[in-house]
């Protein structure tokens, strides 16, 4: 079992189309801090609650992330964007990446504040799966220079994502950029990324979340489902 600090600090924006995301690829430094290459991931989110959105109206997201041979159990907290940043409580906690039922009840997670937290929430009803997405995410390692007796800061990670998001039938494509700040990261340093994305590179902020994003997306597909 693995758990996060409970605060994610990360700022997101919107990449217009993938002539934009190629020529992101290639950047060597943002916002005055180095880039270093790392690895490409595939990942797998599956976004869910129960019957009646009580993990939702508890203020909280749910989604469970298959990554490789791992998954994960997290709940975000909703509502914390100022602009392009966002701040969020954040649990999660490891699960046994071979029972392909896991995250389907909390109760079956490993013991865990996400565990605890997702239990009081959801009051032991079962979770049911609201929408998925796909993404391949381009990351990159963010970093300062300190000095060259105490080498370099690890500020942040910079993930370039292309994302698949799937409700019900319908499959939507989407580009984004996400910078999220490293234990040793500061605010400054996020400010300074976020300058050099909106103001050099001509990006859009993005307010919303992919939760929020994925229910607008169930929202338009019910009106289209009803629509004359």
């Amino acid at each position: 079992m693995t758990e996060k600090p409970p605060v994610e600090i990360e700022a997101k924006f919107i990449v217009p189309d993938e002539a934009t995301l190629q020529r992101l690829l290639e950047m060597r430094e943002l916002g005055g801090f180095r880039l270093e290459p790392g690895p490409t991931r595939q990942v797998s989110d599956s976004y869910r609650d129960t019957a009646d959105r009580a993990i939702q109206r508890g203020g909280y997201a749910c989604r469970v992330r298959r990554r490789g041979d791992k998954k994960i159990a997290t709940l975000k907290g909703l509502g914390m964007a100022e602009g392009a940043v966002h701040q969020r409580a954040q649990h999660e906690v490891t699960l046994d990446g071979g029972d392909p039922r896991l995250g389907e009840s909390p109760a079956d997670w490993p013991a865990s504040a996400a565990r605890k937290l997702a239990l009081a929430l959801s009051q032991g009803e079962p979770l049911f799966e609201l929408f998925s997405l796909s993404q391949q995410r381009h990351t990159r390692t963010v970093h300062a220079a300190v000095s060259t007796s105490e080498g370099d800061r690890l500020v942040a990670e910079l993930s370039l994502d292309v994302v698949e998001m799937h409700t019900g039938d319908e499959v939507k494509a989407t580009f984004e950029v996400e910078v999220e700040l490293a234990p040793d990261g500061r605010p400054d340093d996020l400010a300074l990324m976020v300058a050099d994305l909106r103001d050099i590179r001509q990006l859009q902020p993005q307010p919303r979340s992919k939760f929020e994003q994925g229910l607008a997306a169930l929202t338009d597909n019910v009106i289209a489902s009803v629509a004359p």
